[in-house]
């Protein structure tokens, strides 16, 4: 995680979201915002998963998000065991789903390939462990 990120975001180096974004790769400074916006929010864990359940749901009925949504919510078993940087992680993803206007709109031509980098590394970073 760059320095800039630890400040924006006040969180110490954790490992899971340096690995998060490594995976988002140049989407970052897009991604960066929505985890800012979600890291306070993890401290209350039930309030938390009844948001994110909630707008993950309004966008599985949207087709072209259907797929995403649902890794997303494959996800919710571990909620309860995930740290508040995992939580973070996952509230960040289904925000960056849920928002259309995103680092390439939906709407446009390979709109979703965006959306898909963002859930695939939130995937990525929540159930494989880093190589060492």
């Amino acid at each position: 995680m760059t320095l800039t990120s630890q400040v924006q975001l006040g969180v110490m180096s954790d490992p899971t979201i340096a690995r998060f974004e490594r995976e988002v790769g140049p989407l970052w400074p897009f991604v960066a915002p929505f985890m800012a916006r979600y890291q306070g929010v993890v401290n209350d864990p039930a309030e938390s998963l009844s948001g994110l359940v909630e707008s993950l749901r309004s966008t599985v009925s949207r087709p072209a998000t259907a797929q995403l949504a649902n890794d997303l919510l494959a996800l919710l078993p571990g909620w309860a065991y995930f740290s508040n940087a995992q939580r973070c992680i996952l509230q960040t993803a289904a925000a960056y789903l849920v928002e259309t206007d995103d680092a390439i709109s939906d709407d446009a031509p390979g709109g979703m390939d965006d959306d898909d980098r963002v859930v695939r590394a939130a995937v990525c970073a929540l159930l494989r462990r880093s190589r060492r």
